[in-house]
C-alpha cells in the first residue's frame, strides 16, 4: 500500500511589531506565551460572570503587575483603562505661637485648588488564549497637608510642592501667611503584554493621571490641575506658573522651579519660600505632565491680581493606544479625558465561549449514524466519497 504524506510549510521567525508611526523605533520581538499561562486556569477574583459574559473590574493600585490570562477559547477583550485624578492642594496658613514656642500653622478659610481627572483609554484587543497581560492600576495623588505637598499617585504621580519656611521671617508674628503645599499628581493606568524574553514589557493602552492642584496662598486659591489625556494631557491652570500636559512624544514642561514630566513619570511640583502655596505634581501617563511652578510676586502691592503670585496646578498626563502588539492587535480605539474623581481602575470584559454537553454530543453522533444508515438503505453515496 502506498503511504501518503502530509506536506506541510516552514515558518520562518515572526517580525518584529511596531507600536505605530508615532512610537517607529520601539521594536519587540514576538514571543509564546510564557511557561505556567494555562489557558483553563480559574478566572480572577476580581471577576464575575453572568452565563457566558464575564466582567473584571481591577482597582487596586500598584506597581507591581496584576497578571492576567486570557482564558480558553477567547479571541477578543474590551479592555478600559482610567488613570488616578490629582490631589488637591491645601489652604493658606497663618501663624501660631502659643507661649513663644510654633505650632503647626492654622489654615484658613480658603482652601485649595483642586486637582485635575484622570483620563481614559479604550480598545478592542484581538488576542490569543493562553496570552498574558500585565496590570498596572494608576493611585490617586494625595492632598496637600498644610505647607507639605501631596504624594504622588503611584505608578508616575508626581508629589506637589511644599512650602519652605523663610528662616528671615518671624514665624511668631500672626500678620505672617504662609501658602499652601501642593496636590500630588494621579499615576498613570498602564496595560501591558507580558513577555520573559527578554523581559520586555509592551504597553498597549495607557491612560493619564490628572495633575495636582496648587496651593493657596493670600487668599487666593492656587491652579487647579490639567485632566489626563487623550492624545494630549490638559495643562494645569495658573497662568504663567501652570504646568504643561504630557505629549504624544514627549513629557509636558513644568513651571518656573517644577519639574518638567518624562516618559511615564509626571514632573515634581515646584517648593515655595514661604509665598506663595507650593505648585501641584504632573500626573504620571504615556508620557508625564510638568509640575506646577511657583515665582517670587512681582507686584508687592496687589499680589491678589498679580499672576505670579498664584501657585500652578500640575499638567496632566497623556493616554496612549499602541496599533500592535506581541500576538494582540487593537481595534476601535478610544482615547479621552476622565470624568470621575478617585484611584484608576481597569475593566476588562469577554464572553466565554459555548461548551458542549456530553449529552449533546452523545444525541449529535447518534443522529450521524442513523442518517449514514438511511442513506446506506437508499444507495445515497455518504458524503466525501
Amino acid at each position: 500500500m502506498a503511504q501518503r504524506v502530509m506536506r506541510g510549510r516552514v515558518v520562518g521567525p515572526r517580525r518584529p511589531w511596531i507600536l505605530g508611526p508615532l512610537l517607529a523605533p520601539l521594536l519587540v520581538t514576538t514571543t509564546a506565551p510564557p511557561a505556567g499561562a494555562v489557558p483553563g486556569a480559574p478566572l480572577p477574583a476580581e471577576c464575575s460572570t453572568s452565563g457566558r459574559a464575564v466582567q473584571c473590574l481591577f482597582t487596586q493600585p500598584s506597581a507591581i503587575a496584576t497578571v492576567f490570562t486570557v482564558p480558553a477559547g477567547v479571541v477578543n477583550l474590551v479592555v478600559s483603562a482610567r488613570g488616578g485624578s490629582g490631589g488637591p492642594g491645601d489652604a493658606d496658613q497663618q501663624s501660631d505661637c502659643t507661649d513663644g514656642t510654633l505650632s503647626l500653622p492654622r489654615a484658613r478659610s480658603v482652601t485649595g485648588a483642586l486637582g485635575g481627572l484622570g483620563g481614559t483609554a479604550r480598545a478592542v484587543l484581538n488576542v490569543e488564549p493562553g496570552q498574558v497581560l500585565d496590570l498596572y492600576v494608576g493611585g490617586m495623588g494625595s492632598s496637600a497637608n498644610g505647607i507639605t505637598g501631596g504624594a504622588g499617585g503611584v505608578n508616575g504621580g508626581a508629589p506637589g510642592g511644599t512650602v519652605q519656611l523663610d528662616p528671615s521671617t518671624d514665624v511668631c508674628d500672626p500678620f505672617n501667611q504662609f501658602g499652601g503645599g501642593g496636590g500630588g499628581g494621579g499615576g498613570g493606568t498602564f496595560v501591558m503584554a507580558h513577555n520573559t524574553l527578554p523581559q520586555v514589557a509592551v504597553p498597549l493602552l495607557a491612560a493619564g493621571g490628572g495633575g495636582g492642584g496648587g496651593g493657596t496662598y493670600s487668599g487666593t486659591p492656587g491652579g487647579a490641575g490639567g485632566a489626563g489625556g487623550g492624545p494630549e494631557g490638559d495643562p494645569g491652570s495658573g497662568g504663567p506658573n501652570r504646568g504643561l500636559g504630557g505629549l504624544v512624544t514627549n513629557g509636558g514642561a513644568g513651571g518656573p522651579g517644577a519639574g518638567d514630566g518624562e516618559q511615564g513619570v509626571g514632573g515634581l511640583g515646584a517648593a515655595s519660600l514661604s509665598a506663595p502655596g507650593g505648585g501641584g505634581g504632573g500626573g504620571g501617563g504615556f508620557f508625564g505632565g510638568g509640575g506646577g511652578g511657583t515665582s517670587v510676586p512681582t507686584d508687592a502691592i496687589a499680589p491678589a491680581t498679580d499672576l505670579h503670585m498664584v501657585s500652578g496646578g500640575g499638567g496632566g498626563g497623556s493616554g496612549f493606544v499602541a496599533s500592535a502588539g506581541p500576538g494582540v492587535r487593537l481595534s476601535k480605539a478610544e482615547i479621552g479625558p476622565g470624568s470621575v474623581s478617585g484611584p484608576g481602575e481597569i475593566a476588562i470584559s469577554f464572553t466565554l465561549p459555548a461548551t458542549k454537553t456530553r449529552d449533546s454530543a452523545t444525541t449529535s453522533g447518534a443522529k450521524s449514524r442513523v442518517s449514514a444508515g438511511r442513506r446506506a438503505r437508499s444507495g445515497t453515496p455518504s458524503p466525501g466519497r
